[in-house]
């Protein structure tokens, strides 16, 4: 059954909040399984994982943390005595990346602030967004996994070797949207909030006219399919048949590569 949905831009403070979300989303995934074996075993240091993760989306630059949280009222939350409502659960969150050349970011950046979409990562002083560019790197996040017990090390560093060596093959637009990942609590799922979270991508890329891609689980294709994704290929990053993501790629109907409505 369907429940109401608030869509926003995550705060900082729910990053511990969301890495609980994406720890119990993903545990039983099969690409979780295979690089962080010993995660049931040490779920604080999985959540970790999770918990690195958003942070270093909230900060990234033209990247957004975008959560859906249900209201109050839709749980039948109370606050005590007081009079106040309280904060409705967040049943999941989509990390989306504006992906562009360097030298039009920061068109890009204003184009969208124009709209109403503002980039967090924008305000931060050079020193910090040097920082945090450091901490949000391929390397550094190899690094962190390599660093986490739960961690299969020889998996790792073979998938981010597989990384490395497919980015240098990928033909991809320059000026598109990147869904990067979508956790929903496992007790909200089949009620519309996979979907609302996708949406919310769509409609920016719609107001764009430039497509959308992302990487698919098994599980998350049908949910992609619905939306009006088509797949685009295949990248195998391990032997068995489940160790595959399906490429899907999402273009509005007058889509033209790289254009854009907004000026």
């Amino acid at each position: 059954m369907p429940v109401n949905l608030r869509v926003r831009p995550a705060l900082q403070r729910e990053a511990h909040a969301l890495a609980m979300v994406g720890a119990v989303a993903f545990l039983d995934d099969p690409f979780d399984a295979y690089l962080y074996p010993k995660r049931k075993a040490n779920l604080n240091a999985y959540r970790r994982l999770y918990r690195q993760k958003v942070d270093a989306a909230i900060h990234e630059p033209l990247c957004w943390v975008i959560v859906a949280q249900i209201p109050p009222e839709s749980e039948g939350v109370t606050n005590g005595t007081s009079t106040e409502p309280s904060p409705g659960p967040l049943a999941g969150y989509a990390i989306w990346i504006r992906e562009s050349s360097e030298e039009r970011k920061n068109e890009v950046r204003r184009r969208l602030h124009v709209a109403g979409l503002h980039d967090s990562g924008a305000v931060l002083s050079m020193a910090t967004r040097l920082k945090h560019g450091l901490l949000n790197s391929r390397l550094a996040e190899a690094v962190r996994d390599l660093c986490n017990p739960v961690v299969d090390r020889d998996r790792s560093n073979a998938f981010w070797k597989a990384c490395q060596d497919s980015s240098e093959d990928m033909d991809e637009p320059e000026e598109h949207w990147y869904l990067q990942e979508l956790a929903v609590a496992p007790m909200y799922r089949r009620r519309g909030v996979g979907g609302a979270l996708v949406d919310w991508g769509l409609d920016w890329a719609r107001k764009e006219e430039i497509p959308v891609l992302l990487n698919s689980t098994s599980m998350g294709t049908s949910l992609y399919q619905k939306a009006g994704f088509v797949q685009y290929g295949v990248w195998r990053w391990g032997n068995a048949p489940d160790m595959a993501w399906t490429l899907m790629q999402w273009s509005p109907s007058t889509c033209k590569w790289g254009s854009s409505t907004l000026r």
